[in-house]
């Protein structure tokens, strides 16, 4: 499957723009989307003329399902329009070996609880600083579908 330039990064065009182009590369109507997707006709054209700028995650999430974008991009769009992904989990540690290389080492019996308390710390000592040095982002808008 083809995915936008940059699918995670700050450089993704807007979701309606986005949506527009994945709908009719797949050879999609806007009725047809509306179909499996079970998201509003007008709702689909507002997002894709960019009078909604990102729909609720719900609805974002019926349409990329709708358009049948795999699991690990949908997660990553769903995090660019700055929403938890649905596996958050399984998204982390595809992206991110260094996570499941530390998941593997808490789940891990041989390794002391000496060793496993400061991993703890630090990591949650990193997310007090990732949290904090954060952009603040512009909350969605919020339409009915």
């Amino acid at each position: 499957m083809t995915t936008p330039d940059g699918p995670y990064g700050a450089d993704m065009e807007p979701v309606g723009r986005w949506l527009r182009r994945e709908r009719q590369r797949l050879g999609l109507t806007q009725v047809a989307l509306a179909a499996r997707s079970g998201v509003n006709l007008s709702y689909i054209n507002r997002i894709e003329m960019e009078r909604v700028k990102t729909p609720t995650r719900r609805v974002l999430v019926r349409l990329l399902q709708g358009l049948g974008i795999d699991p690990h991009v949908r997660d990553g769009l769903l995090l660019h329009a700055g929403y938890l992904p649905v596996d958050p989990l399984g998204y982390l540690l595809q992206t991110e070996p260094e996570a499941l290389e530390l998941v593997r080492l808490l789940g891990d019996p041989t390794v002391p609880a000496s060793v496993k308390g400061p991993l703890r710390h630090v990591l949650a000592a990193l997310a007090t600083v990732a949290h904090a040095t954060k952009q603040p982002s512009a909350a969605p808008a919020e339409a009915a579908d």
